[in-house]
């Protein structure tokens, strides 16, 4: 049994178990958990692996920072354990279908956030010019 695989063995106990895990996904230091009780997610029990930098529940996403080495875990437990990749073009969850007001708000706020800056230093320039 390889250090990796020992590894994630131990990560996955953490976060409750394969029948926990709906979705599995990645960025360049995370593994991101979409689990079916977040109350399985051991933030203790990881943060004591010397391999984890830290365990973060962040919305509906339980969180395990790794760093630069998350893509070999990452493959590891796809591997073995067969969990689902979030993204993988099946159906939307209930969770996601019901946050769209969430969603629109979240859209029109990243619309915004850029012009508000220009008409706030607009604001500003007439202030000080007097025009």
């Amino acid at each position: 049994m390889s250090d990796h695989q020992k590894i994630t063995d131990r990560i996955m106990a953490a976060v409750g178990g394969t029948k926990n895990v709906k979705t599995l996904n990645h960025c360049a230091t995370r593994l991101r958990f979409t689990l079916a009780d977040k109350t399985q997610f051991d933030i203790q029990r990881l943060e004591q692996m010397p391999e984890v930098l830290s365990a973060v529940n962040s919305g509906d996403e339980s969180q395990v920072v790794i760093g630069a080495n998350v893509t070999k875990y990452y493959a590891e437990i796809t591997k073995n354990y067969h969990i689902r990749e979030a993204g993988d073009g099946t159906k939307p969850s209930a969770d996601y279908e019901k946050n769209i007001l969430k969603r629109v708000l979240n859209a029109i706020v990243s619309i915004m956030a850029p012009i508000i800056t220009v008409l706030i230093a607009g604001g500003m320039f007439k202030v000080v010019t007097g025009r």
